[in-house]
């Protein structure tokens, strides 16, 4: 790196993440949908061993721990209400997400330069589906974090010796990301004595530096702690290393790639390999075996990872004693009572690789977020020859390829699952925005038969740049989980009249979280209704109108023990409101004993 105003950059770029992070996780306080199951998470590790926690919730480590030692640093100075571990989770992301900035930046002079790199470092910031990751409160920051300074160390490895200080090199300067390299088609092909490779033009592969592997292995480790997907990134590299050794030009001796693969394996091995042997299996989460192979990887599971997820009541953060003896529950009329999943509303499945991959086509539209997305399309047709170039190519290929077989057997795709191919999209939309200004450039110049300065293609590039941020902060602008705001108020109107210990069945989750109550949430209902101490149960209105089993279920229910004492109004209308019953176990289970039938857990 020939810049020495790169931590200055960096600085101020970490500094923009920054204040994008606090602004967005002060406007909304209601995080997304699975942050509860996270939340719930950290908190029964503040009472319970991490070994029998992790092997019981179909989650990764990593973020909860995170959250849990955030809450237990700070939690004596936060608000003691239902909100503080909300805003410890909100906060571990947020700051996940900030320092995501630095290999986001250190990749990226490594691909194209510091200017590339600021360029992506700043769409980064502002895109609407990374700004939101502290405010979603979610482990996907974390993971992106880890997962890029894996990628950033894995660049590293594959840069040509003395790239952007030697002449013809992709980069001669930190201001021209897209200088055309004046040596681009010299074949040399002779090797030094130190068994060093001559680059295609004319620069030395850097093979004399395993290390990078091994922080590329570790980080990936770390990340893998947090979400599957990092185990992608090794892959992508060895399939990179692969296509070097078919290039003559390109070839490293073998035992420099043996060394390199081994530096990454055991750097992989040191973090996630206790973790693995301490669960039993790859990974708690069922969505393995929607993927090639997966069945085959989810069969090696061991009796370690026997146990499942079950629901841990809190009140004031002390644990309660579980339920003695269940409540008769009164069968229905017509069919079987029905405890299935937690509701979703009702949407179309993906069937198909064709329709996932025209849906991951339209999330990573939306994720890159148009100027940005159409800058993408430039940069593709200026896309370097680079061994690190060709490892981001690779890697976000095979990402794409698992979302694909992914969506296609789940049915759905979420924008969470696309962020670090925007990640890699940013990339190259810095590099289309540059390419955009060098042609207006020379087409300007040719036009008015003069030479305009070079400053102007920096102009040109920072107009495009502050055209796509001013698009992104608008998008930005807009509440996130505004159909939330019942929930919230729901869960405070019960923190005001719902007595201490008072227990609560939320079938999302978000208004016994911000109550402070100990509570039965998602998916965790026939244990609710069972219990006798159950007191109120909160249900979304739209949740009660649908026609499926669940909700029948929920209407016989409450129709029998529930009496609504309040309803809290959506900005949808009626039917986005949310309910709370007061809940009565003695008529429930007086109605089971005079009406016949009865339904028990096993």
């Amino acid at each position: 790196m020939n810049d020495r105003h790169h931590w200055q950059r960096i600085a101020l770029l970490v500094l923009l993440a920054g204040l994008v992070q606090s602004w967005m996780v002060y406007r909304n306080p209601v995080p997304a949908q699975d942050a509860v199951a996270f939340i719930q998470f950290a908190r029964e590790l503040a009472h319970y061993p991490l070994v029998e926690t992790a092997r019981r919730h179909p989650q990764h480590p990593l973020f909860p721990t995170l959250v849990c030692w955030h809450h237990q640093l700070f939690g004596p100075i936060m608000s003691q209400d239902g909100f503080a571990w909300i805003r410890s989770a909100q906060w571990v992301a947020g700051l996940a997400a900030v320092f995501s900035i630095v290999p986001m930046y250190l990749a990226g002079v490594r691909l194209g330069g510091s200017t590339l790199a600021t360029g992506a470092a700043v769409l980064f910031s502002v895109l609407p589906c990374t700004a939101r990751l502290g405010a979603d409160a979610l482990s996907d920051s974390t993971h992106l974090l880890f997962l890029l300074v894996g990628f950033w160390a894995c660049t590293e490895y594959l840069t040509p010796c003395g790239s952007g200080t030697q002449e013809g090199s992709l980069l001669a300067n930190s201001d021209g990301p897209l200088v055309r390299l004046t040596a681009s088609r010299r074949r040399a092909r002779e090797r030094d004595n130190a068994g060093t490779v001559t680059h295609a033009w004319g620069l030395r592969l850097n093979e004399s530096c395993p290390r990078w592997l091994l922080l590329a292995g570790f980080s990936v480790g770390v990340a893998y702690l947090a979400r599957l997907e990092a185990l992608l990134l090794p892959v992508a590299l060895v399939l990179t290393l692969a296509v070097l050794q078919l290039r003559p030009l390109w070839r490293l001796p073998w035992k420099t790639v043996l060394a390199g693969v081994t530096c990454l394996g055991l750097g992989m091995l040191a973090v996630a390999g206790p973790y693995v042997i301490t669960v039993g299996k790859l990974t708690p989460k069922g969505s393995l075996i929607l993927l090639p192979g997966g069945r085959l990887l989810a069969s090696w599971a061991t009796p370690a990872a026997a146990g499942g997820l079950h629901s841990t009541l809190f009140n004031a953060d002390q644990v309660l004693a579980p339920h003695s003896e269940p409540v008769p529950l009164p069968a229905m009329p017509e069919g079987k009572l029905n405890f299935d999943a937690i509701h979703r509303s009702p949407q179309a499945r993906l069937e198909g690789y064709g329709p996932a991959a025209s849906e991951l086509f339209r999330e990573l539209i939306e994720g890159l977020h148009y100027i940005p997305a159409l800058l993408v399309l430039v940069g593709l047709c200026r896309s370097p020859r680079q061994p690190a170039n060709l490892l981001a190519t690779l890697l976000a290929l095979v990402f794409a390829g698992v979302l694909v077989q992914f969506a296609s057997k789940a049915g759905y795709l979420a924008g969470r699952h696309v962020i670090p191919l925007v990640c890699l999209g940013a990339y190259v939309a810095a590099r289309g925005g540059w390419t955009l200004a060098v042609g207006v450039h020379a087409l300007a110049c040719f036009l008015q038969a003069k030479a305009w300065t070079p400053t102007w293609r920096l102009r040109l590039a920072g107009a495009l740049l502050v055209a796509a941020v001013v698009l992104c902060l608008g998008r930005d602008a807009v509440l996130l989980h505004e159909s939330r705001d019942p929930h919230v108020r729901a869960g405070r109107w019960l923190a005001a009249h719902a007595s201490a210990g008072s227990i609560v069945l939320d079938t999302r989750g978000w208004a016994a979280l911000c109550s402070g109550l100990p509570s039965y949430i998602c998916d965790n209902t026939l244990r609710a209704f069972e219990d006798s101490r159950l007191a109120y149960v909160v249900v979304e209105k739209q949740e009660l109108q649908d026609v499926r089993p669940r909700s029948q279920t929920l209407r016989h229910l409450l129709g029998i023990g529930g009496q609504k004492v309040v309803e809290f109004d959506g900005a949808t209308g009626p039917n986005g409101s949310v309910e709370v019953y007061r809940w009565n176990s003695e008529r429930v289970a007086q109605a089971a004993g005079n009406g016949g039938p009865s339904l028990r857990a096993n």
